[in-house]
């Protein structure tokens, strides 16, 4: 059942104001920052774009613009470079308790701590 009449606001035929250009261009903008993150990270084309809510087709014609490009090869290798660091990171980690376990009073422990590190040599 339509609202009567008099309920309606008196304003109500004009149209509705579009956001302003600034907001388009600063949404547009965090939707390619966030493609590019995403990218970088791994996630595959189709799911960058359900997740940014763009169309797969916006993806790969952003992906053929030489900018944009370069700023993806970018956060690659930063990305690339971050997950190194924590891998080594936590590597040490690991070799510091396994080099504790060495020094067990338990003999078993010992010997696992040994057989750890040698399969750790082999790889």
């Amino acid at each position: 059942m339509p609202p009567d009449a008099s309920a309606l606001p008196r304003n109500h035929s004009k149209p509705l104001p579009l956001p302003s250009r600034k907001y388009s261009r600063a949404r547009f903008d965090r939707a390619r920052r966030r493609c590019i993150t995403l990218l970088a990270e791994g996630y595959a084309v189709t799911e960058t774009a359900r997740v940014i809510h763009v169309s797969t087709w916006t993806v790969w014609a952003w992906l053929r613009q030489p900018q944009f490009r370069e700023r993806l090869d970018a956060a690659i290798e930063e990305f690339d470079a971050r997950l190194n660091t924590e891998v080594e990171r936590i590597q040490e980690r690991a070799h510091a308790k396994v080099d504790a376990m060495l020094d067990s009073r338990h003999s078993g422990v010992r010997l696992r701590a040994a057989e750890a590190i040698l399969t750790m040599g082999r790889k």
